[in-house]
């Protein structure tokens, strides 16, 4: 996920799927893709929206 944000397969502002997705699509574990959305989100790159989930942050955020 850091590398498919990183090489910006996800435009900035774009919505994540939903946890249970991005489980299913990335092979791992809810719990998994749940802490690798907490360090994304630590690191600048992810935005929690509530309402609407996980937002890719613009260059702003980044």
């Amino acid at each position: 996920m850091h590398a498919s944000l990183r090489a910006s397969s996800y435009p900035p502002g774009s919505t994540l799927s939903p946890e249970n997705a991005l489980a299913g699509s990335e092979g791992a574990s809810r719990s998994t893709v749940r802490a690798a959305l907490q360090i994304l989100e630590s690191e600048g790159l992810v935005v929690a929206k509530q309402g609407r989930g996980r937002v890719v942050a613009t260059s702003g955020h980044r």
